[in-house]
């Protein structure tokens, strides 16, 4: 089997959490050209390469096989990661043999959008996380900002949409009493991230209504996820949420992998 070196960083994690052949399998040219175009869209919404997004998957296959997560219950992805999984699952034959490779049936179980569902695919989550970075010794990629900003972009008006331009991690905006969201879209139909503005006591409901008016659609088919959290339509601030200026709120469909 054609293999891609694995990154020298990370070789002592794989080589505590899996055996040779499914460390083989995760960087077999086989897997990397099978998601080679689902990658690229991923890669496009990140800022990142292809490769990149391939590689947020192979800790996530390793901690799942590790935790012998057959029932997709003990951890989950992250919305990069799962965009990848689901896309190896489709490949019917491929994640056959990915599981044979790893010694693990590894189900997809989707959760329903209950809040206790939520609730528990938010532990999940943070779970994943804190494995990721004890074992990988850094954190999972998230959401990626796309634009620079600067003081003339800031208006009083609470939920103003922003214009888009390119960005920097560094860029930061400080104004009192203002605060910049930036929405990231988790679907697939070409949205790009929103840039809003509001204060501490702009509740949730308020920033619902303005994404719903941005993107002409019902945020009752979506949850709005900040740091693992998920935000309540029916009350509360983004202060109460502790949401920071510059701080990234995914929005995610109800329904998603486990």
């Amino acid at each position: 089997m054609d293999t891609l070196p694995v990154p020298a960083p990370h070789l002592p994690a794989y080589q505590q959490l899996l055996s040779s052949e499914g460390i083989a399998f995760l960087y077999s040219q086989r897997l990397s050209q099978a998601l080679i175009e689902p990658a690229q869209r991923a890669a496009s919404e990140y800022n990142i390469v292809a490769e990149r997004a391939i590689e947020e998957l192979r800790p996530l296959l390793a901690l799942k096989t590790f935790t012998n997560d057959e029932y997709a219950d003990k951890i989950s992805p992250t919305p990069l990661m799962d965009e990848l999984w689901h896309a190896t699952i489709l490949d019917t034959q491929l994640y056959v043999d990915l599981q044979a490779a790893l010694k693990v049936v590894l189900h997809h179980r989707p959760s329903g959008d209950s809040m206790q569902e939520t609730s528990q695919r938010t532990l999940r989550l943070a779970t994943m996380k804190a494995l990721y970075h004890v074992y990988f010794e850094t954190n999972p990629l998230e959401a990626v900002a796309s634009r620079p900003i600067t003081h003339h972009d800031i208006e009083t008006n609470p939920l103003e949409t922003v214009a888009s331009r390119p960005i920097t991690r560094n860029d930061t905006v400080t104004l009192t009493g203002t605060k910049e969201i930036i929405v990231t879209p988790n679907g697939k139909n070409g949205w790009h991230d929103l840039y809003l503005l509001g204060k501490d006591s702009t509740t949730v409901n308020a920033l619902v209504k303005a994404i719903e008016a941005k993107l002409g659609a019902c945020c009752t088919e979506w949850r709005l996820l900040y740091d693992s959290q998920c935000l309540n339509y029916c009350g509360g601030t983004l202060g109460a949420y502790d949401i920071c200026d510059g701080d990234i709120i995914e929005l995610v469909e109800a329904q998603v992998g486990c």
